[in-house]
């Protein structure tokens, strides 16, 4: 999609006013969006899709799609590209200007510039592959000013494009990779064949192209080639971030030319009924298999935050990056297993952005490679376009949340970030964290050394004076460690002192009200799933003398009713083989009876008359039908 609207409308007028009423979290659907679905306002609800279509909203607002599912559960609309761009358009909307700021524009531009493409019969294309390659046939002649070539360039471009004969030839070539040796201009309604030989002839001419069709496309893309620096997202992009777009465009031409589909199709093709991933973590993903372009792209995504930076000084000079209003900690929630322990961690990120948080799960074979990282190989070319092996350090949870945390500590006030470990005491705490051990200590004038490895990564994702290594490894202030822990395996690997003193500890005890609404059901038979829990779980405390092993109101995930095979596949099977396993049956607490006398095997309540022995089991265990 091609957008039609000039870069600088676009980030300033509507769009601020649109995010500081969601920043300010004053979001509903009968607040300033639900203008955009008004058909009598079509000039917002285009400027909403241009700017969905850019990436900087999470959800389409048109047709009331995913994006206003999000505001009406009170859930960011905005992505971090459109939390980055709120913050530069703000700056330069206060008539702010410095070099940071504009740089930080033209990384922007760079980032819209390759969204920017269409995809037809299932074949994608960008708009900087196209230009780029369009450029092969009609030479840029250096005695003309090289932003007025593109501007007559690229109108004759959206011209052949707009046409659907001329557009159809046009992208035949291009997927074909033949030449293109004619463009077409339409020119108040009358078109004309220009060829590559009569290209520069045409610029000299100074013809106006004020009544070209379609004349938007051009000024969103180069410009007014009149201005010293027209602010178009392609010219813009060519002063900060050319380099990554010519690489861009040959990433797209290499793949054409093997009959593959764009690697930018998922970053063009934005579905308007889903929640779409954030645009910088794809272009992250696919410029990752090449050196050059992650290299790139890199130092394209430290010019946008050092200008979004030097934007918050501007627009709040008052405020530190480093007074964070968050709850940063180390912290550790434990109990029996079910008590929801991670629904209370999901409570905390409910309102998060899927970017700004991890989870991982610990367990007996996870180390510190599978948390941190380590050297892997990986297949990719060389300059002879052949496939070979390299070797290259691969970031896992930890390394890249610690990468995001850092990065978005002035992205937009504030920006919590979250590493999130389940289960953190089934794997080896000592192994898995290794090195970085001691930086739970969060000192912030200690800072941790690292392997070199590691080290290299880390100064390539933030620069080599970052104070995120500079002086080696320490957590951001933004950063926070959850986790949670059941007490029914706290025997797999005990943690010594010096790791927990390290933590915060929160209890989650079994909350009964919160099951109150919950029923097992057997055929026709009900039985209030509280009052299971609380006789069973006084069983298991009188045999046990712990309550490590007592099951929370959240043991089972159901809609509220707990069916006859849930009972016996995960609740009788956990007392049965977890609980009671060694338990003599000749206890006066023992629960497998039918009735006082008679017990049962496990195998008894799978067979034709499982289910009579199963109501039984629970008579016997005084838990009445409701």
């Amino acid at each position: 999609m091609i957008i039609h609207s000039n870069i600088d409308t676009l980030l300033s007028d509507k769009f601020l006013r649109w995010s500081e009423n969601v920043l300010s979290n004053k979001q509903t659907e009968n607040d300033i969006f639900a203008v955009i679905g008004d058909t009598k306002r079509s000039d917002d609800g285009t400027r909403a899709n241009e700017l969905f279509r850019l990436g900087l909203f999470r959800g389409s607002l048109m047709g009331k799609k995913a994006g206003w599912n999000l505001l009406k559960e009170n859930k960011n609309i905005h992505s971090r590209l459109g939390f980055l761009s709120y913050i530069i358009g703000k700056a330069i909307n206060a008539n702010y200007s410095s070099e940071k700021t504009e740089k930080a524009f033209g990384a922007l531009c760079t980032l819209f510039a390759l969204q920017t493409g269409e995809i037809v019969e299932n074949k994608c294309f960008t708009v900087v592959g196209l230009s780029f390659y369009i450029k092969k046939y009609f030479p840029y002649n250096k005695d003309i000013n090289e932003i007025k070539y593109w501007r007559y360039l690229t109108s004759l471009l959206f011209c052949t494009w707009y046409d659907d004969t001329y557009k159809s030839g046009l992208l035949a070539d291009y997927f074909a990779q033949n030449p293109i040796n004619q463009l077409f201009i339409i020119d108040n309604g009358n078109t004309e064949k220009i060829t590559n030989d009569k290209f520069n002839a045409l610029i000299n001419t100074n013809r106006s192209l004020s009544n070209i069709t379609p004349p938007k496309y051009s000024l969103f893309w180069v410009g007014n080639y009149s201005d010293n620096k027209p602010r178009g997202v392609f010219s813009q992009g060519l002063l900060v971030g050319r380099k990554l777009l010519e690489i861009a465009s040959e990433i797209e031409h290499r793949a054409i030319s093997k009959k593959e589909i764009s690697p930018f199709y998922t970053v063009i093709k934005k579905p308007d009924n889903i929640i779409i991933p954030c645009v910088i973590e794809e272009l992250q993903e696919i410029f990752s298999t090449n050196d050059e372009a992650k290299k790139e792209f890199s130092k394209l995504m430290k010019t946008l935050y050092e200008g979004v930076n030097d934007a918050l000084d501007f627009l709040s000079p008052k405020q530190s990056k480093s007074s964070f209003d968050t709850i940063t900690s180390n912290k550790i929630y434990f109990g029996c297993p079910g008590t929801g322990k991670s629904h209370k961690i999901n409570q905390i990120i409910n309102n998060i952005d899927k970017s700004q948080w991890e989870r991982v799960t610990f367990h007996p074979e996870y180390d510190y490679a599978s948390f941190v990282g380590a050297y892997k190989p990986f297949s990719t070319k060389d300059d002879n376009n052949k496939d070979i092996i390299k070797y290259d350090f691969v970031p896992q949870a930890f390394t890249d949340i610690y990468v995001r945390a850092w990065k978005g500590l002035g992205t937009h006030l504030p920006v919590p970030y979250f590493l999130i470990i389940e289960e953190i005491n089934r794997g080896n705490c000592a192994e898995i964290f290794g090195d970085i051990f001691q930086l739970l200590d969060r000192n912030a004038n200690y800072e941790v050394s690292t392997s070199q490895e590691l080290k290299k990564h880390l100064i390539e994702q933030l620069g080599e004076t970052h104070e995120g290594i500079k002086d080696g490894l320490k957590l951001p202030p933004n950063l926070t460690l959850l986790a949670t822990m059941n007490t029914s395996d706290q025997s797999l690997f005990p943690m010594d002192s010096a790791f927990k003193r390290r933590w915060e500890w929160e209890y989650v005890p079994i909350n009964y009200k919160d099951s109150e609404n919950q029923i097992i059901q057997i055929l026709d038979k009900k039985y209030s799933w509280t009052s299971f829990l609380k006789v069973i779980n006084e069983k298991i405390y009188q045999i046990t003398e712990s309550e490590d092993k007592q099951m929370g109101n959240r043991f089972v995930d159901t809609k509220g009713v707990i069916t006859e095979e849930i009972l016996l596949n995960k609740i009788m099977f956990y007392l049965w083989f977890d609980v009671f396993k060694n338990e003599d049956s000749r206890s006066p607490h023992y629960i497998f009876k039918k009735n006082p006398i008679e017990k049962f095997k496990y195998a008894d309540l799978f067979d034709e008359n499982g289910t009579q022995t199963l109501t039984s089991f629970l008579a016997h265990n005084q838990i009445v039908e409701i």
